[in-house]
């Protein structure tokens, strides 16, 4: 099989399981608004602490698939641009970074929770301020890596849009997915109220484009090894 398609539908393969696995873990994460209003969340966040640390997993299983993807195409990357090559591979890596340093506060929102529990105590307004404060380390790394992922998005479509592997109104879908995410994530952090439309369409497009990478690859016409 011509090695366009190969390497499209391996690209398409690691985005779906990072979308499915990311998607689950986000989905069974706990990490509310709602949840943190009570008084006594530590009590449900130490009860739900293994679905909590399966969706850590999840999340770091997930953006591995986003290193993979950089790997994968550095050879053909750097053949259009070098920088281009390096930075899909630096932001991939600064994404996994993020992401580790917000599951990190997860994980020790976890411990607060065992250690309130071990307590005896039902309220403690201390316990608290701290479980509150891991959870927004987690959403400030949350909404960081976001970012990020924007750009790495945005990076990724341009390198298909340039050497037209995919059609090009669905690398133009990526780069205004990417944008809307970027704005989404960065209006997040300054605590402005966002529609969640800006998220989910990242979503819905990802899902897209990894059906057509898997069912199609890449262009078979063009050439991975050279780019007019």
């Amino acid at each position: 099989m011509n090695t366009n398609v190969n390497t499209g539908k391996i690209v398409g393969i690691l985005l779906l399981t990072f979308v499915i696995l990311g998607g689950i873990g986000g989905r069974i994460r706990g990490l509310t608004k709602s949840l943190i209003e009570s008084l006594s969340f530590l009590m449900d966040v130490f009860s739900n602490s293994i679905q909590m640390k399966t969706a850590v997993l999840l999340e770091l299983v997930a953006t591995i698939m986003i290193v993979a993807i950089a790997v994968l195409l550095f050879p053909f990357l750097k053949k259009q641009s070098k920088n281009m090559a390096l930075w899909l591979i630096a932001l991939s890596i600064m994404l996994f970074a993020i992401i580790v340093m917000g599951d990190i506060s997860h994980l020790s929102l976890i411990s607060l929770s065992k250690e309130f529990v071990n307590a005896g105590i039902s309220e403690n307004t201390d316990y608290n301020l701290l479980g509150i404060m891991r959870v927004r380390e987690y959403y400030l790394a949350h909404f960081l890596g976001l970012s990020v992922f924007s750009l790495w998005l945005s990076v990724f479509c341009y390198f298909l849009y340039i050497t037209k592997l995919i059609p090009r109104f669905l690398s133009i879908w990526g780069l205004v997915t990417a944008a809307l995410v970027l704005i989404g994530a960065w209006l997040s952090i300054f605590d402005f109220e966002v529609n969640q439309m800006l998220f989910r369409n990242n979503g819905v497009y990802i899902i897209v484009l990894s059906l057509w990478l898997i069912f199609k690859g890449f262009d078979p016409t063009r050439n991975l090894t050279r780019f007019d």
